[in-house]
């Protein structure tokens, strides 16, 4: 079953719902770098690095000769007794977070540190963190607040017009007599939603539709809090691919034009070229009048000079990659509807690479003189791509041309080809 969140802002939280929340985020990030740590002190008295390297020369010879048994790794990860004595530990340090929600954070950590990449060699993650060559992953900023159907509901609108609502336990405070815990129990109204996640908000409430949400969260973002609704679609509705072929190309007047394979006209996708250029043109002016006011401020008031020379590249760069991240996933989002509606199976997306990459519309449009840092990421818009295909079983492959796709007036041929991989079958 396929998991997906929606991402819903939670309607005028108070003070004091707001700062009992963060300090129950700071709670989830304490937990996860206990955890870490608890792990590692484990291992670093059970000797653990030291066995892994008179170890490493045995597993080196099998894996060359393959002679006699498989040897056994003298060191365990993650055993059922450790995750016990974690738990304990955890549950002593951090008492003030509701027992589900740190139930939920724990399964999260022990997942990665289970599952956790090395960023050295071809073995786990937990060896190189043992051996020295990779710290643990742990936060350094305050985590969402983790929640399920065990200590929360959803509650869906009485009469048209009224909001949703989202009851849930975070906490828990020592009762007054000294016997056991009580938690408080929040109950917020969430924004408007839009068609698409009132339609998936129903589905996960009705319990005959197959749909349920599974374990969500509210986080702090942007000065704003959000409730991360996580839930999973059962396969079994998802749409079978057709077996009609397509493609998706890149233009010089629009961001992206989807033709099926027999067609005579190609349908445009992606916002209109207006909004690329605006927004482009609006975040550089923004860019430069930060610099110039900066430049001819007085020393009274520039205050932190580093940060306030720092923060007009990081407020553009972060408000063009949120630009670039929502268009892609806009794009990709009407390009799978495309090809379910159409009946495509197989689908051809053409990246342009070298100089075609600054060619295309999306690299063009709004262009400056001055401007070299809002170039297009085509490599996120074909992963997002991907995963989409995957999720509706379409058969994706992606060329990379080094000129802007066009026809030949008389064989009708494109462009020329760099490379053609197939990335999923």
């Amino acid at each position: 079953m396929a998991v997906r969140t929606l991402r819903i802002e939670i309607d005028k939280p108070t003070d004091e719902q707001r700062e009992r929340w963060m300090r129950l985020a700071v709670a989830s990030q304490e937990v996860n770098n206990l955890a870490w740590q608890f792990w590692l002190s484990w291992h670093v008295n059970n000797r653990s690095r030291m066995k892994l390297t008179a170890f490493f020369p045995t597993w080196k010879t099998w894996q060359e000769t393959k002679e006699g048994d498989k040897p056994i790794w003298p060191v365990e990860n993650l055993s059922t007794a450790l995750q016990k004595q974690i738990r304990q530990f955890v549950n002593t340090e951090v008492p003030d977070l509701h027992s589900r929600a740190k139930e939920l954070q724990l399964t999260m950590t022990f997942d990665k540190i289970k599952n956790l990449k090395s960023l050295i060699g071809n073995k786990g993650g937990w060896i190189s963190v043992i051996m020295g060559r990779q710290r643990p992953d742990q936060s350094i900023h305050p985590l969402p607040i983790r929640f399920d159907c065990q200590n929360a509901t959803i509650s869906a609108p009485i009469e048209r017009g009224t909001p949703w609502r989202l009851t849930f336990r975070a906490d828990r405070t020592p009762k007054a007599n000294g016997k056991g815990f009580e938690a408080t129990l929040d109950d917020v109204k969430l924004k408007r939603c839009d068609g698409s996640q009132q339609s998936t908000l129903w589905k996960c409430v009705d319990k005959e539709s197959g749909w349920k949400w599974c374990g969500s969260s509210i986080a702090f973002r942007d000065g704003k809090w959000f409730a991360l609704v996580a839930y999973q679609k059962p396969d079994d509705l998802e749409t079978c691919p057709g077996e009609l072929e397509a493609s998706v190309m890149p233009s010089k007047s629009k961001p992206w034009r989807f033709l099926v394979t027999g067609a005579r006209k190609a349908i445009p996708v992606g916002c209109i070229g207006r909004s690329v250029g605006s927004m482009r043109r609006r975040l550089l002016l923004q860019r430069w009048n930060r610099q110039e006011n900066y430049r001819i401020a007085s020393s009274n008031r520039k205050g932190h000079g580093g940060k306030r020379a720092c923060f007009p590249q990081e407020k553009f760069s972060k408000a063009w990659l949120g630009f670039t991240l929502n268009h892609n996933e806009f794009c990709t989002h009407k390009i799978v509807e495309l090809c379910k509606e159409k009946g495509v199976g197989v689908l051809t997306v053409w990246q342009p690479v070298g100089a075609a990459a600054g060619r295309m519309f999306l690299a063009m449009a709004g262009k400056q003189e001055r401007d070299d840092a809002t170039g297009w990421d085509w490599a996120r818009f074909i992963s997002r791509l991907n995963d989409k295909c995957k999720e509706a079983k379409i058969v994706l492959t992606v060329r990379r041309c080094e000129q802007p796709l066009k026809k030949d007036a008389k064989a009708g041929r494109k462009s020329k080809v760099l490379a053609n991989r197939v990335v999923n079958a």
